[in-house]
């Protein structure tokens, strides 16, 4: 990265408005991140309620997925037209709305339409927040930033997922989505109150036709290089882990009741961490954090990839750091995609780099599944990632080591590939950051 050296300098703390205006994006992507993991948890009660196959619950599952990905590219080409606060408020409207249809859903059809929308608001909502960030706080402070939004990852694992689920033990999977609406659409005002007006990044320049915008988009080299370190960091992820949980209770010998314990070892190890990592990533400079977390990621990989039968606590250990380390990474890695590109394009450049994270994650996948001889299910085709309570058959799997090499080349491939993007420089970063604190202490006040 070009300036990473300035990294260690101007590290003033975050205002007051600044930290609040976090923590208000961290619970929208928490209710975000939520709404897409809890569907693998709830599928034995979808089941029962509509009589579904696997493959059935495969399609509803999996169009979320691909509204995401066609939602990001389309957004490109419009989302930096936009206010950006008035962006995540349609949007995040949208999203409450379309949990309240999953809670309401008669019928297996209306869930599919419900899953659609939910799938169409969520995957640009994620980027609208990541370019809220990138405009908002200093490349100084961002790597910090960066790692406290998306600690509402391992917050979604550790607390989201078993309070979903004892909702819908308790009541009914619709009231799962329920509080998720309910939450979603409770946390509106605050965002009308502490979000600031983000308009610095709008052109008064002509409109460019769609294809145009995306081609300016996907043919920048700079972007170019950013979606292709994105890409490899889910692949490396997601090669692996959609099959842990199968090859931990078949090959390491790990019974399925415990299978939990190593979600909520591992998304609290990285709930810890995301912050330190984030600070590290801005004192020391984010490149360098970077390289070091992608070199270290590759022998947990390995390690999980080689283990025995071995007591609990060694699995979790193993696990845990793999955890660790892999979602360590991709905090300083997009605190330096927000900055490879414009204020003007981050928007679209954000909504077409989760595009392509969630392409990733389905090729990440289906090269797993051929490999181990698993055939990769709708399911996790569709999310990319295990959750709690979901395990494949429990049957021994070869070729684990392989998929392990493969992942551990991979997260070592980053690392050069993060040393070939560089900082584009915003001189309207610093106006958008004053006008931002302005309005929000005016507010707040």
């Amino acid at each position: 990265m070009s300036n990473s050296g300035s990294d260690r300098h101007s590290l003033s703390p975050l205002t007051p408005a600044q930290w609040l205006m976090l923590l208000l994006l961290s619970m929208v992507q928490f209710t975000n991140v939520l709404d897409f993991v809890i569907m693998m948890p709830l599928a034995p009660q979808f089941h029962e309620t509509w009589n579904l196959t696997p493959k059935e619950f495969g399609y509803l599952v999996s169009v979320y997925a691909f509204a995401a990905c066609l939602s990001g590219v389309i957004s490109s080409w419009f989302i930096d037209r936009i206010d950006r606060k008035i962006a995540l408020l349609v949007l995040y409207g949208i999203f409450g709305l379309a949990n309240l249809l999953c809670a309401w859903a008669p019928s297996y059809a209306m869930m599919m339409v419900a899953r659609i929308v939910a799938g169409i608001s969520g995957g640009i909502l994620g980027g609208v927040v990541m370019a809220i960030v990138g405009d908002v706080i200093p490349y100084s402070r961002r790597g910090f930033a960066t790692g406290i939004i998306m600690s509402s990852f391992a917050v979604a694992s550790i607390v989201g997922i078993p309070f979903g689920l004892y909702i819908s033990e308790q009541y009914s999977w619709r009231w799962t989505f329920m509080v998720i609406a309910c939450a979603s659409l409770f946390m509106l005002p605050f965002a009308i109150w502490l979000l600031p007006s983000v308009r610095a990044h709008i052109s008064d320049k002509p409109h460019q036709a769609p294809w145009r915008t995306t081609w300016s988009i996907v043919s920048d080299p700079n972007h170019l290089r950013a979606f292709i370190l994105m890409a490899f960091l889910i692949m490396t992820t997601f090669i692996i882990v959609p099959y842990m949980p199968s090859y931990m209770v078949a090959n390491v010998g790990i019974e399925k009741a415990k299978i939990k314990w190593i979600y909520l070892f591992g998304g609290l190890g990285t709930l810890l961490t995301m912050g330190p990592i984030g600070k590290l990533a801005d004192r020391y400079g984010k490149l360098i954090v970077f390289q070091w977390l992608a070199i270290l990621a590759a022998i947990p990989l390995l390690a999980v990839s080689y283990l025995p039968k071995v007591p609990l606590y060694v699995a979790l250990i193993v696990t845990t750091a793999m955890m660790v380390f892999t979602a360590g990474r991709s905090v300083p890695a997009m605190a330096m995609c927000t900055a490879c590109t414009t204020n003007e394009r981050r928007g679209g450049f954000m909504s077409m780099l989760g595009a392509i994270q969630q392409f990733a994650m389905g090729v990440a996948t289906v090269i797993g599944g051929l490999i181990l001889g698993v055939q990769a299910s709708a399911e996790t085709l569709a999310v990319g990632k295990e959750v709690p309570g979901h395990i494949l058959p429990i049957e021994p799997i070869s070729g684990f080591p392989i998929v392990g090499w493969i992942a551990a080349i991979l997260s070592l491939i980053t690392a050069y590939l993060g040393s070939r993007l560089r900082a584009v420089d915003a001189p309207a970063a610093k106006t958008t950051l004053e006008q931002a604190e302005e309005v929000m202490v005016t507010e707040i006040a």
